[in-house]
């Protein structure tokens, strides 16, 4: 088995290729948030030129158009992590041994914000079709 040396740590290199899958689950997960995220956005859009204002809803619209567009700037930062990692990796790999940086940290600090943002994504999501089966 090869292995690669990176600062003290040596990683094999069916590691490294197991990182690379978990990255392409995470653009994935990504794009299909993107997506969502999209349609949301769109039905709100519907719902405002159906509805006339009543109870709040172009305040409580304009709430979710904002959780809207920060989710999509969570998911912008943590698509070009995921590229920057990589980078790193496939580097690892073509160069048996780069400069020797520390991708199992950075793997782990992006599989954490990957988590956070599915678990707002859901939350969001939830709470977005809830308010719009209340509304209609």
């Amino acid at each position: 088995m090869l292995k690669i040396k990176t600062g003290s740590m040596t990683i094999s290199e069916s590691r490294l290729r197991q990182y690379l899958h978990e990255s392409e689950g995470w653009k994935r997960t990504l794009a299909f948030m993107m997506e969502e995220n999209a349609r949301q956005k769109d039905r709100m859009a519907e719902i405002l030129q159906c509805l006339p204002d009543r109870g709040g809803l172009l305040e409580t619209a304009e709430q979710f158009q904002n959780s809207f567009v920060s989710e999509d700037e969570t998911i912008r930062l943590l698509r070009r992590d995921i590229a920057a990692l990589d980078k790193m990796i496939s580097k690892e790999i073509l160069e048996l041994g780069g400069p020797g940086q520390n991708i199992p940290a950075r793997k782990k600090k992006i599989a954490a914000g990957i988590r956070d943002c599915i678990a707002e994504f859901s939350k969001l999501s939830f709470e977005f079709n809830n308010y719009l089966s209340d509304v209609l």
